[in-house]
């Protein structure tokens, strides 16, 4: 094979295993929100980014071997006018398993509430976007230090780091981790990378797409592809 194909052929399958591996085992299909998109996200567009570059390289009678990812592109948790707070209330109660209401009016509290809050939910969801609009919203997002180590080992949620070994700490990752990881990083990045990460180390809050640079570059040293 020629060289450049083959060094292109590797960087996809690096990037698909990295996506399926990061992302799509987690949640598969799931819609995602906030962090967890942005990051989802970057990551796909990597992928996205990778395949094409191979197609490219590849006469039209290879182009066929070439697995097929869209079906393996993330989806964004918004506002569906098809479903409706009563739907939604019947289903979260089902999940609740709330004891059992001592009498009829208590039943019609808990069950006012329930609707008003799954009304209210589904108020907060944003609105339908075009993907340059969404890609500049996962650009310039960020995320806490919290939410990042909240999202480790949490089940159906994009582990925004995966910690290198999995079965360490039960596969969560602690801070110290998170903030070696960050550092390391920093070690052999331009300038204005390790600034941005000496900010994230004193705010606690990283930009989504330098997370998702980091955890790449992670992958990428770890994988044994």
């Amino acid at each position: 094979m020629n060289p450049n194909k083959k060094t292109l052929k590797c960087e996809f399958e690096t990037a698909f295993e990295y996506y399926k591996k990061t992302v799509w085992k987690h949640v598969r299909n799931l819609p995602l929100a906030g962090a967890q998109y942005a990051v989802a996200l970057r990551a796909w567009e990597r992928l996205d980014t990778a395949c094409r570059a191979w197609l490219e390289s590849l006469d039209w009678s290879q182009k066929a071997a070439v697995p097929e990812i869209r079906a393996f592109k993330p989806c964004r948790l918004e506002r569906d006018d098809t479903v409706k707070p009563e739907l939604l209330a019947t289903v979260a109660s089902a999940r609740l398993g709330t004891p059992k209401p001592k009498s009829i009016r208590d039943a019609a509290e808990e069950a006012h509430r329930i609707i008003i809050a799954s009304r209210d939910y589904l108020k907060s969801l944003p609105e339908p976007k075009e993907k340059s609009a969404l890609m500049v919203e996962a650009y310039s997002s960020s995320v806490s230090f919290e939410d990042i180590l909240d999202s480790s080992g949490k089940p159906d949620c994009v582990p925004l780091l995966p910690p290198v070994q999995a079965k360490r700490n039960d596969g969560n990752l602690k801070l110290r981790a998170l903030e070696q990881a960050l550092k390391r990083y920093a070690a052999g990045a331009p300038k204005k990378i390790q600034h941005g990460i000496r900010d994230a180390l004193k705010n606690k809050v990283i930009l989504c797409r330098l997370l998702e640079e980091i955890r790449w570059e992670r992958f990428r040293q770890h994988f044994k592809g």
